[in-house]
C-alpha cells in the first residue's frame, strides 16, 4: 500500500507492508521523491512510481528500490498547473492508470 499526503508540492511517498500497518499507520517506509507531484494519478506499477512533476507537463518514472529516476517524459500538449483539471482544480490535469495490460 503506497500514500502519497496531498495533491501538489509534496515529495513524500510512504510504503506500508499491509493493509492493517496502513490503517493503523505504523511500520512504513518513507520514500523521498527527486521532484514534487502534481495531482491525484500517480500510479505505482512493477516497483516503480509515476507521477507528474509539479508544475510541469513531465511524467516521471522513479524506481522504489533504489531511489533514482529511472526516465522522464515530456507530455508536450498537456496541460498542468489547473489549466486543463477535470476534478475540482485538484491539479488533476495529467491522470496515470494501470490495468492487466500496463501503464496508460
Amino acid at each position: 500500500v503506497w500514500y502519497m499526503d496531498g495533491y501538489h508540492n509534496n515529495r513524500f511517498v510512504r510504503e506500508y507492508k499491509s493493509m492493517t500497518d496502513f490503517m493503523t499507520t505504523d511500520n512504513f517506509t518513507s520514500h523521498r521523491l527527486p521532484h514534487p507531484w502534481s495531482g491525484t494519478g500517480q500510479v505505482v506499477y512493477n516497483g516503480s512510481i509515476y507521477f507528474n512533476k509539479f508544475q510541469s507537463h513531465i511524467v516521471i518514472r522513479f524506481d522504489l528500490k533504489t531511489e533514482t529516476i529511472l526516465k522522464t517524459r515530456s507530455l508536450d500538449y498537456a496541460g498542468y498547473n489547473n489549466m486543463y483539471h477535470y476534478a475540482w482544480g485538484g491539479h488533476s490535469d495529467i491522470d496515470l492508470m494501470v490495468d492487466e495490460n500496463g501503464l496508460w
